[in-house]
């Protein structure tokens, strides 16, 4: 038994059947979980956060949550994934759980937008820097464009999510040397 997880507006169930099929696998559609609604996808920036302690209580309140189907909060990149059932929760009352336990909380993106980071980039002071981290991010496999802000001291990277992620521009941009020194995502 296996469980496929695809998105509805680009392939449809009978398409992947018949791929499972074609593969040489016997596949059916099961009936659909009466439990399971729609899902959304939201990753929040937490501040404060220094002690796997901290994940830990996020974690745990984020989890309190009705409708919140799955969570992860990563102590390194100072985020958390959040899968919940938007009917029954939102966004802003995630942020708020976090934020009623003494740590900020700030939105990245919500579901469409998973494929797109924002990062606040300190040590960089010109544009000659900016330039040399957008060309040593947009070589990594899997990133589609990065944008970059000098007035903000900001990059923002689309990519796919199946291929790279936020970790791996982290420890791109702080392993890039310059005359003027690292810097620090």
């Amino acid at each position: 038994k296996a469980r496929v997880v695809y998105r509805p507006a680009f392939v449809d169930e009978e398409v992947i059947r018949q791929a499972i099929e074609d593969a040489g696998f016997d596949s059916s559609i099961l009936e659909k979980d009466s439990n399971q609604g729609s899902t959304s996808i939201c990753r929040l920036r937490i501040k404060g956060m220094v002690f796997a302690s901290g994940s830990s209580s996020i974690l745990s309140a984020l989890r309190k949550n009705q409708g919140v189907r799955q969570a992860a909060v990563a102590l390194t990149t100072q985020e958390a994934e959040i899968h919940f059932d938007p009917l029954t929760v939102g966004y802003k009352q995630l942020i708020e759980a976090i934020k009623s336990i003494g740590f900020e909380a700030e939105l990245i993106s919500v579901e469409e937008e998973i494929d797109r980071v924002e990062l606040k980039l300190d040590g960089v002071h010109s544009t000659k820097c900016l330039k040399l981290i957008q060309v040593t991010l947009e070589v990594l496999p899997g990133v589609k464009s990065v944008e970059i802000d000098l007035q903000a001291g900001r990059v923002v990277v689309y990519y796919n999510p199946n291929q790279t992620g936020p970790r791996t521009f982290i420890e791109v941009i702080e392993g890039t040397n310059s005359s003027q020194g690292n810097y620090k995502a």
